[in-house]
């Protein structure tokens, strides 16, 4: 279980934002997103082992079963929640792991705008809330 945090907001190379976390002080550095593949690939950095928390919106990336994720190449495991227009995973890391990557069955040719504005109205929320 992931402790209580704020979630971050991870650009994903012009096809919008996506929500994260990743505990023990991990960071997720950069996100592409290659359609011809339909994978989503997140460079991280950690000191430690952890995990790193997605909200991936279905219009950006999805699959008609489970996703394959690997740890810098080496398939690994992960809890997965349907949550309607989004799919909440949570991928174990290791400290030298640099690059995580989801392959679904099918990618958005282009994010939305609307996806955009969802994620600086979330952004801008989780701040004024975490002010309080």
């Amino acid at each position: 279980m992931l402790p209580v945090i704020l979630f971050a907001i991870l650009a994903v190379s012009g096809y919008g934002n996506i929500n994260y976390t990743m505990t023990d002080f991990g960071n997720a550095t950069g996100a592409i997103l290659d359609q011809s593949t339909n994978t989503l690939e997140i460079d991280v950095s950690a000191p430690n082992n952890g995990l790193l928390a997605l909200e991936i919106p279905r219009a950006m990336l999805d699959t008609n079963s489970t996703f394959l994720v690997l740890n810098d190449g080496n398939m690994t495991t992960y809890q997965e929640h349907d949550n309607g227009n989004f799919r909440d995973i949570i991928i174990p890391y290791m400290a030298q792991d640099e690059r995580i990557t989801i392959t679904g069955t099918h990618s958005a040719p282009e994010f939305p705008i609307a996806g955009l504005l969802l994620g600086i109205g979330m952004g801008l929320g989780t701040y004024l809330v975490g002010r309080k």
